[in-house]
């Protein structure tokens, strides 16, 4: 039951608080703001990034505030976490923040490809209407990137919303799918038009010993 996981939170055993926790946030999630002061404090941190996740999700605004400070810390290893969730808060002060962090990480061809798409997500999160066409927009400059654009790519199908958002991904798909010979890139495309059985289709085509240039011209 609710109350016997939570209880279970402030156990002395490590692992039978990490069972609760888990407990939790898989069954219990509709009920997070019951117990998520018990995550948010807790001494472990795998328990504590859990938190973060249920905050953005389930919108808790009262915690944005101690998010921002998180996540301003740059160095804390759940800052990249309290960005996601601050943008699903679309908490406006840390909007600035928000928008130099994509620039920083974008621009910056050492980052991690994992940052890149945790920045991309808070960003378009945030404010998707405001931002999906400067994301879009980024994909220009890394057509010597694989990652970066494959990163990019895929964040901007899970947050196109419009016909022109989807104009433009067919348009950018093309180019990149000849350059990188990734089959994600359609995938990404495919699940955001929804319809799966064109991967079928060019899976059973492939499969077939069809070329798969020819494929995807086909």
């Amino acid at each position: 039951s609710l109350p016997f996981l939570v209880e279970r939170l402030s156990f002395s055993s490590n692992q039978v608080r990490m069972w609760a926790a888990y407990q939790l946030v898989d069954r219990w999630q509709d009920a997070a703001p019951r117990y998520i002061d018990k995550l948010w404090e807790s001494a472990q941190e795998e328990i504590r990034e859990s938190a973060i996740g249920l905050i953005g999700r389930h919108q808790m605004h009262s915690y944005a505030f101690p998010l921002m400070r998180l996540f301003s810390s740059g160095e804390h290893p759940f800052s990249h976490a309290a960005g996601v969730a601050l943008g699903r808060l679309g908490y406006e002060p840390v909007g600035k923040l928000l928008r130099r962090w994509f620039h920083d990480t974008v621009t910056n061809p050492e980052a991690n490809p994992l940052e890149l798409d945790a920045a991309t997500e808070a960003l378009l999160l945030y404010d998707h209407a405001g931002h999906w066409e400067d994301v879009h927009a980024s994909l220009a400059h890394c057509h010597q990137n694989h990652s970066f654009f494959s990163t990019l790519f895929a964040q901007l199908c899970l947050h196109a919303q419009t016909p022109r958002h989807l104009r433009l991904l067919a348009e950018a798909y093309g180019p990149a799918r000849e350059l990188f010979n990734d089959v994600r890139l359609t995938q990404h495309l495919v699940d955001t038009v929804g319809r799966g059985n064109l991967c079928r289709f060019l899976q059973a085509r492939l499969n077939g010993g069809y070329r798969l240039n020819a494929v995807y011209q086909e």
